[in-house]
């Protein structure tokens, strides 16, 4: 089976030995981007512009995809310094497809264009392709299905959707062996309930955070979670917003099912693909695998499932809407600590951190300690702070009385630069009179490299416009 399972992956990837070609179809640059995220395609090069050049019009003839098949079977030494009997007499003992032929054919992996024939420098027909693909995912041919007819079979299983039959299966192209791959991966293997990219990445030929090109949906999402709605502090947005030609954001949601975190994005507009990873703070760079989505242009609902383990080494999803299908030009960085969710899916729970007066400079603990630097006002008293390790790091919780309208600022720093104002991780809120709480998410890699947050409490958001100072409160000093 795992033979089998190769040689799907080869076929895929046969296309790396044909020369350039023009555009193709954005169904066909679609699944060819996709595939090739999971390293399951090549290009032939690259265009102008640095990306990939799939030359989607060429044809790939019968003895490029065996020689690329026994490559990528690891068996290429093998297949060289074996001695094949072959029943095939238009392959010639001499031609550099030979050893390869043979391998593949006494390991059953082709039996030729008919029983004396290879018919090696013929181009790939639509039910030969496809025959290999279902035989890749274990189904037998004359059992399963009848090999002229293949596309019948890949019909019924969702690999191809009725556009293949006899008057067209000639032309098959590059696009063709994009399209029918990228089908296949959320099609099921014989005889079992897993598909076949599921059954890959059990295998380690795609990484474990490939996502089925189906997205998940509200359809799919198990009946017992409960979305909430993400304030909009808790994520940023850059990019060319003038590049958007018709999406609007309506809002961010989320669900926490355990092991992974549904994310829900409420839209409108024609959006063809979102393209989602696990992703650094904005600005600092760091990204994870791409995910790539296919979405209704007109269902102006989207969700995907992220495992929580992506987020022990990045503090942020990323999700880009990509109206044409291939570049997101706003990225949305979705802090995940906010969302209050632990790797186990357990209730988040606060713990205390000690308070120490200023003066007591001599016998304080390493860590998990704050120092309160501020005087007495009337109408502001800082009460404490909390804190509970979260999905990508530790967010705080910071408690006090108000009754005005704040300015709080919030950042990391290294132990001894208490003075200046620093940019790292700021993140400035705004509560109104009566509101009595903060939150400051601080990734696992701050935790490392820094010491403390620097916590400044002003008057209000804003100068005085009458050009008087505006009063600091307060200065806290919170150390991890």
């Amino acid at each position: 089976m795992k033979k089998l399972f190769s040689l799907l992956l080869t076929l895929v990837l046969l296309c790396s030995l044909i020369p350039a070609a023009s555009a193709a179809s954005p169904e066909a640059q679609q699944a060819a981007e996709a595939l090739y995220e999971l390293g399951l395609f090549r290009g032939n090069g690259t265009l102008p512009d640095g990306s990939p050049n799939f030359a989607l019009d060429q044809t790939p003839t019968r003895n490029q995809a065996v020689i690329m098949l026994v490559r990528l079977l690891g068996k290429e030494e093998e297949a060289l310094a074996g001695t094949w009997d072959i029943p095939f007499t238009d392959v010639s003992k001499a031609s550099a497809a030979y050893p390869y032929i043979g391998y593949a054919y006494a390991n059953k992996l082709t039996n030729g264009t008919s029983a004396t024939t290879f018919g090696g420098g013929n181009p790939i027909r639509a039910n030969q392709y496809i025959t290999f693909v279902l035989r890749a995912m274990g189904y037998e041919s004359g059992k399963d299905f009848a090999v002229s007819t293949a596309w019948e079979f890949s019909d019924s299983l969702g690999i191809t959707k009725g556009e293949y039959n006899a008057a067209n299966a000639g032309s098959f192209l590059r696009s063709g062996i994009a399209e029918v791959s990228y089908g296949a991966l959320s099609a099921k293997v014989s005889g079992t309930e897993t598909t076949l990219l599921e059954k890959l990445k059990a295998d380690g030929a795609v990484p474990e955070t490939a996502v089925s090109p189906t997205p998940d949906t509200g359809d799919t999402v198990p009946a017992d979670l409960t979305f909430k709605t993400i304030d909009s502090a808790y994520y940023q947005a850059r990019g060319y917003f003038n590049q958007l030609k018709s999406f609007q954001l309506k809002s961010f949601e989320y669900a926490d099912g355990g092991e992974n975190i549904y994310i829900r994005v409420n839209y409108s507009g024609n959006v063809k693909k979102f393209l989602v990873c696990p992703a650094g703070i904005p600005g600092e760079g760091g990204m994870g695998d791409m995910l790539r989505f296919d979405t209704s242009a007109a269902n102006g609902v989207f969700t995907c499932k992220v495992s929580k383990s992506l987020f022990k080494e990045y503090p942020c999803l990323l999700i880009s809407p990509a109206e044409d299908g291939k570049n997101g030009p706003v990225d949305y960085f979705i802090f995940m600590g906010y969302l209050q969710l632990t790797e186990s899916g357990s209730p988040v729970k606060f713990q205390q951190v000690e308070s120490l007066n200023k003066e007591d400079k001599d016998d304080r603990p390493e860590n998990n300690y704050y120092v309160d630097d501020s005087y007495e006002v009337a109408d502001f008293k800082f009460e404490s702070v909390e804190y509970a390790d979260v999905v990508g790091g530790r967010l705080y919780r910071i408690r006090f009385t108000n009754d005005a309208h704040r300015n709080i600022q919030l950042w990391t720093l290294k132990n001894g630069q208490h003075e200046g104002f620093n940019q790292n991780l700021l993140r400035v809120v705004h509560p109104q009179a009566g509101e009595s709480e903060a939150f400051y998410f601080v990734p696992h890699s701050s935790l490392e490299n820094y010491d403390l947050i620097y916590v400044r409490i002003r008057d209000s958001y804003a100068i005085d416009p009458n050009g008087g100072k505006v009063q600091e409160h307060s200065d806290v000093f919170i150390y991890f």
